[in-house]
């Protein structure tokens, strides 16, 4: 869980204190959104159009999401 130090220690940014940081990073570049808009993705968040897909499949691919079904 989450507390406000965490949210206060980031300015915001939680993804800053993830241990896959870089790859939020990475994908965020590569795909023109912010690493908060990765990392919201990854928690959970709604896909709404077919980068943000995209995201979650290289979210996939580089082992950051993974499934208890694969």
């Amino acid at each position: 869980m989450n507390s406000i130090w965490d949210y206060i220690f980031t300015g915001g940014h939680l993804y800053k204190k993830s241990f896959w940081r870089e790859e939020y990073e990475q994908i965020a570049r590569e795909k023109e959104v912010t690493p908060d808009h990765v990392f919201g993705i990854c928690k959970g968040g709604p896909l709404m159009d077919e980068t943000d897909r995209e995201i979650k499949e290289l979210l996939r691919r580089k082992g950051v999401l993974t499934s208890v079904f694969e």
